[in-house]
């Protein structure tokens, strides 16, 4: 019989593996010595007034949202003038491997539709925002799905409390709700599309969706119409199953690349079902991932195209909030 994943998890052989992970993630994590000396793999400098996180990691790495690492590795929040700092030339930590653990990463998502439905699906301006308030008071960094997909490739680390903020569907209240939000916390999010429903009565336009594109929220697939992709309608045959599958993936794809000029690489499932067919359609078709509304945190290795998702509703309390945000396993020698 199939162990289960838990199971698995507590085997001698995974244990070993995740060891062996670890020691290569963290193989160049300690700082050199003597502290200024010069590797290829680290640098040392002594800051001027006019360095901050973001500058220092657009100088080092032409990126200056990886900040995080100089300040993570140094284990300091602010940059002070003069200060000696150790800049960390490759990624530290990939795949979240610890001795006593791994990183897990929860994903965030909302439903606001074009149908604009009234009742325990809709989140309130207030709550949302008392939601980022949380996130950001609690040190939670929120990060794009594209940075995601690398840590789960195993080609960069993550901030230890990393989460990913998405939404379903292309109601109006994103941009009137999410976004100002969003801009103010400067969280960057994905944003699932169905394409059948843009330009609706309460729904966002295609050059709202674009805007919203170059204001850092990524845009990719909820499917054509937002239908259940896991069976045939009850008029289907299945011949005419596998055509409307076609439709609702391969369409919908195009159309967001084609409006947006974002290359469409992810797909969120409607009601946050899949299946082996689906997930065969989604490879066939181009798609990197493919995400679920089944709660729970995500670790690198977890399946492509089976990740979770906790969905946030009108009727989620902020301690039912707070449940969702686990960003640490631990993982023991029994």
């Amino acid at each position: 019989m199939r162990q289960g994943f838990k199971g698995l998890l507590k085997s001698p052989w995974m244990l070993i593996l995740l060891a062996v992970l670890t020691a290569v993630a963290t193989a160049s994590a300690a700082p050199p010595a003597p502290l200024n000396g010069e590797r290829e793999d680290f640098r040392v400098i002594r800051t001027t007034p006019q360095d901050s996180f973001a500058s220092l990691a657009a100088r080092y790495y032409g990126d200056a949202r990886h900040g995080w690492w100089i300040a993570q590795f140094n284990g300091v929040e602010t940059v002070q003038p003069d200060q000696t700092l150790v800049i960390p030339l490759q990624p530290m930590g990939r795949g979240g491997l610890y001795p006593n653990g791994y990183q897990v990463v929860p994903i965030l998502a909302y439903e606001w539709t074009a149908s604009r439905p009234e009742g325990s699906q809709t989140v309130s301006a207030a709550a949302f925002e008392e939601q980022m308030q949380f996130l950001q008071n609690m040190g939670y960094h929120p990060v794009s799905l594209g940075h995601l997909m690398d840590f789960m490739d195993f080609k960069v680390p993550l901030p230890r409390q990393a989460v990913v903020i998405t939404f379903d569907g292309a109601g109006q209240e994103i941009l009137d709700i999410a976004a100002p939000i969003l801009r103010r916390f400067h969280f960057p999010a994905g944003l699932f599309v169905d394409t059948d429903s843009v330009g609706r009565k309460h729904a966002l336009t295609w050059e709202r969706i674009k805007a919203l594109g170059l204001q850092g929220v990524e845009v990719h697939s909820f499917t054509k119409t937002g239908r259940d992709l896991t069976q045939p309608s009850s008029s289907e045959s299945f011949a005419d199953y596998l055509k409307a599958l076609e439709a609702e993936l391969l369409i919908s794809k195009r159309t967001i690349e084609k409006k947006t000029g974002q290359k469409c690489r992810f797909l969120a499932y409607p009601h946050g079902r899949t299946s082996d067919v689906v997930v065969a359609f989604l490879k066939k078709y181009g798609y990197r991932a493919g995400f679920t509304r089944k709660s729970g945190s995500n670790p690198f290795f977890v399946g492509s195209f089976r990740i979770q998702r906790a969905l946030i509703t009108g009727s989620t309390t902020l301690n039912e909030f707070k449940q969702h945000l686990a960003v640490f396993a631990e993982s023991k020698l029994e």
